[in-house]
């Protein structure tokens, strides 16, 4: 089962399995779960100590090499401040490392590593904005609960993601890698 016809075209050139077993199911969320609650957005932020004016920008997922938080930190190192936050939520084998990266760059005040939470929903009301840096993605689930929260977004335009990303409309698009696009957005 691929979760968009762009990772089933991935596996139809990769020969993963055979062409006659491949079904797409698409990724989907409960919007019961994940949807806009100012009320609830402004508790989280009272009660992590964020304040209230401030920009925050979320991230979520596993801390590994894929998702290029080192291009995403690059990215928003002449961006934030006490007025504008980066907000990154999961664990894994990077994390340390990506910490160190915010540490050295004199960002760690206003960069946020929450580690695996079980609060997405509270986190995403809280934030202004959604973020995605991978370098491959099939259709993450994470893209969609962000889009259910309304929060505009910005990713790399990877797997299935430009299927339900509309430049300009949505959200908006840049190249893997490139994170001059991906500030500036």
């Amino acid at each position: 089962v691929a979760v968009s016809p762009e990772t089933a075209e991935t596996a139809r050139a990769t020969r993963d399995c055979p062409d006659d077993k491949l079904r797409v199911v698409s990724n989907g969320v409960d919007p019961r779960t994940f949807k806009p609650d100012p009320e609830l957005g402004r508790r989280t932020r009272a009660e992590l100590g964020w304040p209230a004016d401030a920009w925050l920008v979320i991230t979520v997922g596993r801390m590994a090499p894929e998702k290029t938080y080192d291009v995403l930190l690059r990215a928003m190192r002449p961006l934030v401040g006490p007025g504008r936050r980066l907000v990154l939520v999961g664990d894994g084998s990077e994390r340390a490392r990506w910490e160190a990266q915010a540490r050295d760059a004199g960002m760690a005040e206003y960069v946020h590593f929450l580690g695996a939470r079980r609060d997405v929903p509270a986190l995403m009301a809280a934030a202004n904005a959604f973020v995605l840096s991978s370098r491959m993605e099939g259709l993450p689930l994470v893209l969609l609960e962000a889009m259910a929260v309304e929060l505009p977004v910005v990713s790399t335009a990877v797997g299935g993601i430009p299927s339900v990303v509309r430049e300009g409309q949505t959200g908006f698009l840049v190249a893997p890698g490139d994170e001059a696009a991906l500030g500036a957005r």
